[in-house]
């Protein structure tokens, strides 16, 4: 009996972990990222289109071979996930670097026309926070009275880009009009076993059972790593839910910030 408690105890564990590796797209609406004509959250939405997902994901994402303006076939096809914005080709300036760093981040400008460049989380969240690809800007643009179009938006009628810098400068990161990568957080780099050192007091990522590498906060919230165990602004940016799951760590925080537990579950102090 007691050994098939534990087993169930362990399994209920596993699930909960699993659970918590993935966004929950639902917790979206009503958030800074519900940009449709329904959202109570901010100005900057829809006149009169509804959907939400739509914003940044389509259920048809095929490559079309015919696309005049080429801005998204350049790079990866098909974007995943499901991506429906035209990437940036924004010339990124240096990236973060630190003596007390192990590694060295990757530049996240995108170059290659032959689609030989890898697309990076990080390169979605830039399409519409660099402001150079209008948030209305999409790659399968919705049909009205039988023609394809960008979602109108207060500020922006229809086909008419509105950049996000136009109203909120404070949400740009990443190019010359804010200080950029150089002084941001370093993204798209690996964090490896090796890479956390004393020096520097990072801790070493757990392994989940699907192989995922991770950390987890004081607060028990997931801060995941991506492809080739690197990190990215989903790490700590939940893009569905503004205010995370005990609603105090806004802007889409993926933990809080109370007693720096956020930044904690990384930056331990201690090394490995």
């Amino acid at each position: 009996m007691k050994r098939t408690l534990v087993v169930l105890m362990a399994l209920m564990f596993l699930a909960t972990v699993a659970s918590a590796q993935y966004s929950n797209p639902a917790l979206v609406v009503g958030t800074y990222h519900d940009m449709s004509a329904t959202s109570a959250t901010h100005g900057d939405k829809a006149t009169s289109f509804t959907q939400i997902c739509y914003f940044c994901h389509t259920p048809h994402q095929k490559v079309l071979s015919n696309d005049p303006n080429v801005k998204i076939t350049k790079f990866a096809a098909p974007v995943l996930p499901l991506w429906n914005k035209y990437l940036s080709t924004y010339q990124y300036g240096p990236v973060y670097t630190s003596i007390s760093m192990p590694v060295t981040p990757t530049s996240l400008t995108l170059s290659a026309a032959d689609g030989s460049v890898a697309v990076q989380e990080s390169n979605l969240c830039l399409s519409c926070h660099d402001g150079s690809v209008g948030i209305n800007t999409l790659y399968k643009g919705y049909y009205n009275n039988g023609n394809r179009n960008s979602p109108g938006m207060d500020g922006g009628a229809d086909n008419t880009a509105l950049l996000m810098g136009t109203n909120h400068p404070e949400y740009l990161v990443g190019n010359d009009q804010t200080i950029g990568f150089r002084q941001e957080h370093p993204v798209n780099f690996s964090y490896t076993a090796a890479a956390a050192i004393n020096t520097v007091g990072l801790a070493t990522p757990k392994v989940a059972a699907n192989g995922r590498k991770y950390f987890t906060s004081s607060d028990n919230r997931w801060i995941p790593l991506y492809d080739n165990d690197t990190m990215q602004c989903g790490s700590c940016h939940d893009v569905h839910n503004f205010a995370g799951p005990s609603h105090t760590t806004a802007p889409f925080l993926r933990a809080t910030t109370n007693g720096s537990a956020l930044c904690l579950a990384c930056h331990t102090g201690t090394g490995q």
